[in-house]
């Protein structure tokens, strides 16, 4: 509730609230299980990629509580082209660290991500989580298909 009257106030001396502002107040109200009022919250959003940890920090929310709005929160993203920005991964193999960022790879990085990804299944006691895969990637894969 203090968070939205944080924005409010704002709204009243004519500050800008940038992403940081929305993205805070999304994360505190489903961190409170507040969905009614985060959704009006996203109602609010100016719809760009700046503002996609909200519409993503509520689709996970919906997820872990079985709303079925998760599946308008997918929509409102898709609808707007929001995407997340490049994730990058760092690890390290035979002591030399490696690095990869997400998006249109080459078919050597896919092949070598694989290798690893079967390599740490083997000699490790890591399992894939189908609970970590993006929802609009759940809704529509197989299993077999959610594992590779």
């Amino acid at each position: 509730e203090r968070a939205l009257e944080l924005l409010a106030q704002m709204e009243v001396r004519g500050l800008q609230r940038n992403r940081g502002c929305w993205n805070a107040t999304m994360q505190v109200l489903v961190s409170a299980s507040q969905l009614d009022e985060a959704f009006k919250l996203l109602h609010r959003l100016p719809p760009s990629d700046d503002v996609y940890p909200s519409y993503h920090s509520l689709l996970e929310a919906c997820r872990r509580t079985g709303d079925p709005r998760a599946m308008q929160v997918k929509a409102d993203i898709d609808r707007h082209g929001l995407s997340s920005t490049s994730a990058l991964v760092k690890y390290v193999v035979d002591r030399t660290e490696l690095q990869h960022s997400n998006g249109p790879d080459s078919r050597k990085l896919a092949d070598d991500l694989e290798r690893l990804y079967d390599q740490v299944c083997q000699n490790t006691a890591y399992r894939p989580r189908h609970d970590a895969l993006p929802f609009g990637f759940v809704q529509t894969a197989s299993v077999a298909e959610q594992v590779k």
